[in-house]
């Protein structure tokens, strides 16, 4: 799998990203440079994201009015995948990290779901105040789940908001 997503990437040589295209109708612009795993761009492509939820995922947000996807990361995949499913619902996009915040914008508008998406460049929790993360230098692509270079880490400080809900 990873070969072929080596081959694919290739076809985008002079340019810093890449689009992908899914059997499921959506197209994901990546970023091409970035840490983002390209074996996960053949995972978009078939639909193959987290595939013990895709069903559970796919039965109930056809039936939503609304949608808060937390962390929504660089692809936005499950905002997109909630706005291509439901032509009726209305998703709250929640992403903390500039460069993923900038890419998730970018998918919104590629997937036409401007109109039903709200983006919130901040990050999330139980209480307001000042929340440090340790982060990659340039991360995109979600989860700290690879081992770095300790000098490609740094810490950043976030903003923390909370989110309140009210019933409709």
């Amino acid at each position: 799998m990873r070969l072929m997503a080596k081959l694919y990437k290739a076809f985008f040589v002079m340019c810093d990203s890449i689009v992908v295209p899914t059997i499921w109708g959506a197209r994901f612009l990546l970023p091409k440079d970035y840490s983002f795993a390209e074996n996960r761009y053949l995972s978009l492509m078939l639909g193959l994201v987290e595939p013990q939820w895709r069903d559970y995922f796919d039965r109930y947000i056809v039936k939503s009015r609304c949608f808060l996807d937390i962390g929504a990361a660089s692809d936005g995949y499950y905002t997109i995948r909630a706005c291509k499913l439901n032509p009726r619902i209305k998703v709250v996009a929640v992403e903390p990290l500039p460069t993923e915040y900038r890419y998730l914008l970018l998918n919104i508008s590629l997937n036409s779901c401007s109109d039903r998406v709200i983006p919130i460049n901040a990050a999330l929790g139980k209480e307001q105040g000042i929340i440090e993360s340790l982060l990659i230098k340039e991360f995109v692509g979600g989860g700290l789940s690879f081992y770095y270079e300790l000098d490609l880490l740094e810490v950043w400080e976030f903003a923390c908001g909370s989110l309140k809900m009210e019933e409709a």
